[in-house]
């Protein structure tokens, strides 16, 4: 992972098909960014506990991400659309922070997620 890395004004940042990148950014020193694009990553084998603080990510893509194993949060309140599809090595849903808006599209097909957070049941519970 590459630390102290300061974008202000970046709003997206795109590395799809980076077939040897195995670690991302810090994306705390990326306050704005909004469309996250690491599909095809084939190697990509976690993703920092940072994407957590992007308050105003609303598309991220890890599609084909078949070595992710470590996803630890993300911020679910601005998201509209995450997709997890072909990361076969991810067991386990990403803890979600913030209140899920009807309209987020999930994609998680063809992955290896076994368990989904109680966060995600809790909140579409009537």
């Amino acid at each position: 992972m590459v630390n102290n890395t300061y974008l202000p004004s970046l709003r997206k940042l795109n590395l799809s098909y980076s077939e040897r990148l195995m670690q991302t950014l810090d994306f705390m020193g990326m306050p704005t960014l909004e469309y996250l694009d690491l599909s095809n990553c084939s190697n990509l084998e976690e993703v920092p506990r940072s994407l957590g603080c992007l308050r105003k990510l609303i598309w991220l893509n890890l599609y084909h991400c078949e070595c992710l194993k470590s996803f630890p949060c993300v911020n679910v309140e601005p998201l509209r659309f995450l997709d997890l599809r072909y990361c076969s090595s991810l067991e386990k849903f990403p803890e979600i922070l913030g209140r899920m808006k009807p309209e987020l599209e999930i994609k998680m097909s063809c992955s290896g997620i076994r368990e989904i957070p109680s966060s995600i049941i809790e909140q579409h519970t009537c």
